[in-house]
């Protein structure tokens, strides 16, 4: 507002607060959608690095608008504690009113905010992957032959969270494993061997994960069909 109105006279202060306000909720979208088009992105540091910088140079061209001005007809903020010209007409008033609840808003929001943060999205990753590659999983093995895989789990729960995994074989009597318990972001490996007792095409091996006392799993099943010859 100081680039484009560098002189005292040119719009009263209401008008420029107001202007104020609705230029920063314009102007940022446009830099954020500038930003998009870029190899830096939408980020934290992006837009704070380009919002900075844009204040920094339209500051600059006011300062140098006001440089070319006389003393007596620069823009300068007087802080006054005087009660408010009221009587000065309905349209200011109602102005006056709207900028003062905007402000409290905009403080009881950021209070709540900074005492009451938002958690990001919480979730539990799972997967098997082949012990000798990541893709390559046991298809065919013959009875009592052990097939293996390894299990992956990392908590990203916000929170420390109690696992346990049961692993299920066509005609078999499942197995558990666990429980244990990961802290927030805690990544947890473990090679697991398993075999059939009878023949038979396509059985299934089912994994399926579960989070502290819960009777039903929270993940899975993750399964692989294998043939199981003699």
């Amino acid at each position: 507002m100081l680039a484009i109105f560098a002189r005292k006279g040119d719009i009263n202060g209401t008008a420029r607060a107001a202007l104020s306000v609705i230029s920063s909720i314009a102007v940022t979208p446009l830099l954020g959608l500038i930003l998009n088009s870029t190899r830096w992105g939408i980020t934290i540091q992006s837009v704070s690095c380009t919002v900075g910088a844009f204040i920094l140079v339209t500051s600059a061209v006011g300062s140098l608008r006001q440089m070319r001005l006389a003393p007596d007809r620069r823009f300068a903020i007087e802080l006054r504690l005087a009660r408010p010209a009221w009587g000065s007409g309905p349209i200011d008033v109602v102005t006056t009113g709207v900028m003062i609840m905007l402000g409290l808003g905009v403080l009881l929001t950021a209070g709540y905010l900074i005492a009451k943060p938002k958690l990001g999205e919480v979730f539990t990753e799972f997967s098997i992957v082949g012990q000798d590659s990541a893709t390559r999983y046991p298809k065919d093995l013959k009875i009592g032959e052990q097939g293996g895989v390894t299990i992956d789990v990392t908590n990203d729960e916000g929170r420390d969270v109690t696992y346990r995994i049961v692993v299920a074989c066509d005609g078999e009597k499942p197995s558990e494993i666990g429980p244990f318990a990961l802290v927030n972001h805690q990544k947890w490996e473990k090679d697991l061997q398993f075999s059939f007792s009878q023949a038979g095409q396509n059985q299934r091996v089912e994994f399926l994960l579960y989070k502290d006392a819960e009777v039903q799993s929270y993940l899975g099943p993750l399964y692989l069909w294998v043939d199981v010859t003699e």
